[in-house]
């Protein structure tokens, strides 16, 4: 029997947003890494600008790419996938070198960005800063083959 994916503590529903506030059931992001540790699956919410196929629109003469909101699976001995919404793009994020704070603007204060270094390029993706600790426990880890 496979362990169910479960939501990191930034990346909820409106119905555990309400659960949130009304104090019944409270998020904990050191216990996501410390479930983390112990073998628990996770998806993050994740919106990124390079990981798949760039969106493009155009905004008088310039052209800009627009952010994509997807869902970061990350389990403990296994690369992260990133999994797109709308698409249903699926993008294998290899072992990674470093993850480090992008100077991207981000329009909400509780998102952080992130540029993650792979041996192939580097990827710009935002994150909510509650689930900081979490995603950059699972993917600076090596993945041992």
């Amino acid at each position: 029997m496979s362990i169910k994916i479960r939501r990191s503590a930034g990346s909820f529903s409106p119905l555990e947003s309400w659960l949130d506030r009304a104090g019944i059931k409270r998020r904990d992001p050191a216990r996501d890494v410390a479930d983390y540790g112990d073998g628990q699956p996770f998806k993050v919410f994740c919106m990124n600008w390079t990981l798949g196929q760039v969106r493009r629109r155009k905004v008088g003469a310039a052209e800009i790419t627009v952010p994509r909101g997807g869902w970061l699976h990350i389990a403990h001995g296994t690369e992260a996938v990133w999994h797109s919404s709308p698409a249903r793009e699926t993008v294998v994020i290899p072992a990674q070198a470093a993850l480090t704070p992008s100077d991207r603007q981000l329009h909400f204060r509780n998102q952080a960005a992130f540029t993650i270094v792979t041996p192939s390029g580097s990827h710009d993706i935002a994150i909510r800063k509650i689930d900081e600790d979490l995603v950059r426990l699972a993917l600076v880890t090596a993945v041992t083959a």
